[in-house]
């Protein structure tokens, strides 16, 4: 039999249950049950579901004691749990259970703990919820576990890692008090702290249940806004103590970011071992020369800029940030990379029109890529003008992310823009894009990728008249294509036979292919036969068999790749009156020529040749394709087939 105790002081109200047997060494577990203003009935519920669970079993436990902390003062949870805690250490726990009276135990809860006890110090558990009768229970949807690393919570929404019902050494709960000066947050400023020193645990089971609608009441109360407001402060409180860095592998290389909240949003893909806008980042690197030299205004913390500096391997990025915490971070990233300081310099500025001073407007610890300068005659932060801090050597990027004043900065580069006719990545706000569209006709430029975003836009931009080092020599080497999915043996890297499907094309006509290059020679050969019908180093001999009279078609297939653009314009102008047809990779993304010789053109690039040399398109297919590129980046799933004649 078991036997409970009587109240005996006048704020804690402590029941113990114990089993029989005195020969058993005693592990005491105190559920702690902190009672705020207006929730006495809420406590008596919440300890009913204690003794359902005791009942059930106590796994390891040889005594449970509930302790439910009187704070109808409204002097905060926090200060009612570590009273309690002081208590409950000096009447011998060995564990505690923190439950709070809107919650209810889960009647396996002590079970549920029994084999992880000697291995931990402090488990939590799913997070459940139910209805306040009990019924209704459901596990929170997409939630984080199990977890076993303090980076899972760092890297993830508060929401779906942990909350306040779970077992902590008793020791440990009294040498890591909650933090009686907040009002809401103190929970995961606590958690953090257990994480990063003790062994934790997140089972994936409950261990708790939390009730829907019923919340905190009280003087010091506080709602779910201001509950994440004050998370994301103490997420960057521990990042700023305890130096988070981390390490993101891409495409071979690799770079570091120290962090300084690892919820902010842009710091939260960091966090999660990828950078922010992947896509974008990538796309530059089709277009850029090897050993670029970028101007970044807006850098944030360097995601971009570490990318072009790591990744990319750029000769020099020059970083305008205004926010001097920002700077300061970026400044650091750049040391930890350990790029040589010749190749980076970070300006605490921001860009604008004109030389004026600014403030900043809106600071948001949860975005800060997000923050907003307003013109202020007293502000702290200068701004100066593009033209004013144009470099001595040419420059090959131009990204711009300043929240809505991408057009002042515009009109501040004019000079340096025209001068050397930079790529630029811009976010366009979207009450800026009609201006903004303006500005790009009369500038010279054109959208070369464009993504959509919900308030805004990112434009990768190039200028219609494009700088021949653009493209050539990209920073991204060819790369060769792989299948997605496992071929049969001798199947083409597409998954279909060309062959078959040129011959269906055919209708009976005879199709020649060129094959070779302007080095090894060229060769025509018959697409059915496979007979060389021609061979040699002059293209005019070679084009010499096609009969058009005869109906004859010429292919250029795997030749594509290896054309030159002379070469091409000669082949366009030398071309019988036959049918022409183009098949291969023609995605925009493969453009003009990488390093190896190869050339990737994307459909409007031939068809704009072919228009000039007084061809026109007559049939346009795009076919599936199984392949995809090496750096992870899906450029593709089809290949393009163009039909033009005379």
């Amino acid at each position: 039999m078991a036997k409970m105790n009587a109240v005996r002081h006048a704020h804690a109200f402590p029941l113990r249950l114990r089993t029989a047997s005195n020969q058993e060494p005693i592990m005491k577990c105190c559920v702690v049950i902190p009672v705020g203003p207006g929730h006495a009935i809420l406590a008596e519920r919440a300890c009913a579901s204690v003794y359902q669970a005791m009942s059930k079993g106590m796994g390891a436990f040889s005594a449970v004691e509930v302790l439910c902390w009187d704070d109808n003062a409204g002097q905060g949870r926090s200060r009612a749990r570590n009273l309690a805690v002081r208590q409950a250490v000096a009447e011998g726990a060995d564990w505690i259970f923190f439950l709070d009276a809107d919650d209810l135990l889960d009647e396996r809860a002590f079970e549920q703990v029994a084999d992880y006890l000697e291995h931990h110090e402090a488990i939590w558990g799913a997070i459940h919820e139910c209805s306040p009768d009990g019924h209704g229970r459901h596990c929170r949807p997409n939630q984080v576990m199990p977890i076993h690393r303090i980076e899972d919570i760092l890297r993830n929404d508060p929401f779906l890692t942990l909350q306040m019902g779970h077992f902590v050494k008793a020791r440990i709960a009294l040498d890591n008090p909650f933090d009686e000066n907040m009002d809401c947050g103190e929970d995961f400023k606590y958690y953090l702290q257990l994480w990063r020193q003790y062994t934790c645990l997140k089972l994936d089971q409950p261990l708790f249940f939390n009730i829907r609608g019923q919340h905190s009441t009280g003087p010091r109360s506080a709602s779910g806004q201001d509950w994440r407001w004050m998370v994301h402060d103490v997420f960057a409180q521990f990042c700023k103590q305890n130096d988070v860095i981390v390490d993101i592998d891409f495409a071979g290389r690799h770079a570091k970011f120290q962090l300084s909240n690892t919820l902010d949003h842009i710091q939260n893909y960091l966090a999660n071992e990828t950078f922010f806008e992947t896509r974008e980042l990538i796309e530059t690197l089709y277009v850029l020369p090897q050993k670029p030299r970028i101007m970044d205004v807006g850098s944030n913390i360097g995601n971009h800029a570490i990318f072009w500096s790591c990744i990319a391997d750029a000769a020099r990025v020059d970083c305008f940030e205004p926010v001097k915490s920002n700077a300061i971070q970026l400044h650091r990233n750049f040391e930890i990379n350990g790029i040589e300081p010749s190749r980076y310099q970070v300006h605490e500025l921001g860009m604008g029109d004109r030389p004026c001073a600014a403030a900043l407007e809106n600071y948001d610890i949860a975005n800060q890529g997000a923050s907003r300068l307003s013109l202020a005659e007293q502000g702290a932060i200068r701004i100066d003008t593009l033209d004013n801090q144009v470099p001595g050597a040419p420059v090959d990027l131009l990204k711009i992310d300043v929240e809505g004043m991408e057009l002042e900065v515009l009109e501040g580069g004019r000079q340096l823009i025209l001068q050397h006719r930079p790529l630029i990545l811009i976010e366009v706000s979207n009450v800026n894009k009609g201006r903004f569209f303006s500005w790009m006709a009369d500038s010279g430029y054109r959208v070369h990728r464009s993504f959509e975003l919900v308030h805004a836009s990112n434009y990768l931009l190039c200028p219609i008249v494009e700088r021949p080092d653009f493209y050539r020599n990209g920073t991204v080497a060819t790369r060769q294509w792989q299948p997605k999915t496992t071929l049969a043996p001798q199947q083409a890297a597409c998954g279909w036979s060309l062959t078959d499907f040129i011959q269906a094309q055919a209708q009976g006509r005879k199709v020649l292919e060129l094959q070779g290059d302007i080095r090894a020679g060229w060769r025509m050969v018959d697409t059915a036969s496979g007979r060389v019908l021609q061979q040699g180093r002059r293209l005019r001999d070679i084009l010499r068999c096609l009969d058009a009279d005869a109906g004859d078609c010429l292919l250029l297939a795997e030749v594509l790749q290896t054309l030159e653009s002379d070469t091409l314009q000669q082949l366009w102008a030398e071309m019988p009156a036959s049918q022409v047809w183009l098949q291969g990779i023609m995605d925009s993304r493969w453009s003009r020529t990488f390093e190896d010789g190869h050339v990737y053109r994307d459909s409007e690039a031939y068809i704009q040749q072919a228009n000039m040399n007084g061809l026109r398109l007559v049939k346009y297919l795009k076919t599936p394709h199984k392949s995809a590129f090496g750096m992870d980046d899906q450029l593709s799933n089809e290949s393009s087939f163009l039909v033009f004649a005379r």
